[in-house]
């Protein structure tokens, strides 16, 4: 009887425990966005960078400076040359999962007090966004 007990225990906990198996990638994050999904063409799409900027002052500004100081949430100044655009994409589009699992957001989050909520962005709108970012780390 111990052992059918003992047995139906390390059945239970191993079935709560994560059920992936897969790691975390610190490159590129959790989400759609890869190298296999999206590439980024040299230069700036004008357009996107001018919706990117409206979609940023009307979502993320309340929030986020574009300059390195801290807000509520981290300053964004050279953030595409901090992390990879895939990483920044997943982030932005869906970052509860990412928290959850990236020790760097977790500091970041001790430092800020506040997790970066979803704030429902359809792909275009991301791909926008991250553009904007791009044509802020150019200048």
């Amino acid at each position: 009887m111990k052992y059918w007990l003992f047995t139906l225990l390390i059945i239970i906990l191993n079935s709560c425990s994560s059920s992936t198996n897969t790691k975390y990638n610190y490159t590129y994050g959790e989400g759609l966005y890869n190298p296999e999904t999206i590439t980024f063409p040299d230069s700036l799409d004008q357009e996107m960078v001018i919706r990117g900027a409206v979609l940023f002052n009307n979502k993320c500004s309340s929030c986020h400076k574009t300059s390195s100081d801290k807000l509520v949430g981290p300053g964004l100044e050279n953030i595409t040359k901090r992390r990879s655009s895939y990483w920044i994409m997943n982030f932005i589009s869906n970052p509860e999962p990412m928290i959850d699992k990236d020790s760097t957001l977790h500091k970041l989050v001790q430092l800020c007090l506040i997790e970066m909520p979803d704030v429902e962005l359809e792909e275009t709108e991301v791909r926008e966004i991250f553009e904007f970012f791009r044509y802020l780390d150019k200048i």
